[in-house]
C-alpha cells in the first residue's frame, strides 16, 4: 500500500491506500477522507499538493 504525506498551511495531509487524514501542528487529527477507488484517492490528494 502506497503512503504519500505533504504538509501545508499548517497541516500535514497523508494518503494511504484511498483514505485521505489530515492532521494539525499538534498531531490531533481532523478530517478523514474516504474514496472508493484508490486511484481517485490519490488524484484528489495531488490535487491539494
Amino acid at each position: 500500500m502506497n503512503h504519500l504525506e505533504f504538509e501545508k498551511n499548517g497541516r500535514r495531509y497523508s494518503l494511504t491506500g484511498n483514505v485521505i487524514t489530515v492532521f494539525l501542528e499538534n498531531g490531533v487529527k481532523v478530517r478523514q477522507l474516504f474514496f472508493r477507488d484508490p486511484k481517485t484517492a490519490r488524484e484528489a490528494f495531488l490535487s491539494v499538493a
